[in-house]
């Protein structure tokens, strides 16, 4: 999946200015809220990471929604496909495949937005992993992947 294509100014999560290439819906050219930190550390993006991890995916969704809904735009879209995702393995474990993967293509859209790497996260391999669940539930096989792993980057690129 190939990236944004316009380029842009980011702050990293230490308050360092990063260029990223980015457009947003109608191919509008956004730039990143400034002073926008994602904390995996602590509080609630934390919890529901930790919940995510543990395949406890309906409190994951809970704990990230609480800070969703402080966010604007474009921290807020990318939040919201985490928690399409989260919500769609909900549904996988309900046994609710058809709401699944409407979920997971919805975020799979929204991820497309950004660049390889935004809000700490390492955003190409979770599409990457998620497109792949995302094909397997169409394919009706039974044969699934490991849930997506987030995975939260220890420097952020300059």
């Amino acid at each position: 999946m190939q990236g944004p294509s316009h380029p842009i100014e980011q702050r990293s999560l230490d308050g360092d200015p990063v260029r990223h290439q980015g457009t947003g819906k109608a191919g509008r050219q956004f730039v990143y809220a400034q002073g926008v930190s994602f904390d995996w550390k602590s509080g609630a993006l934390a919890e529901g990471l930790r919940c995510y991890r543990n395949a406890e995916f309906w409190i994951a969704h809970e704990h990230w929604e609480s800070v969703w809904l402080r966010l604007e735009e474009p921290e807020k879209g990318f939040l919201q496909a985490l928690i399409q995702t989260t919500a769609a393995f909900h549904h996988v474990h309900a046994g609710n495949i058809r709401g699944a993967v409407s979920l997971l293509g919805k975020a799979l859209r929204r991820f497309q937005s950004f660049p390889e790497a935004f809000g700490g996260i390492d955003l190409a391999q979770l599409r990457e992993e998620t497109g792949a669940w995302l094909l397997a539930l169409k394919s009706g096989t039974g044969a699934r992947p490991a849930f997506p792993q987030i995975r939260i980057l220890t420097h952020h690129p300059r």
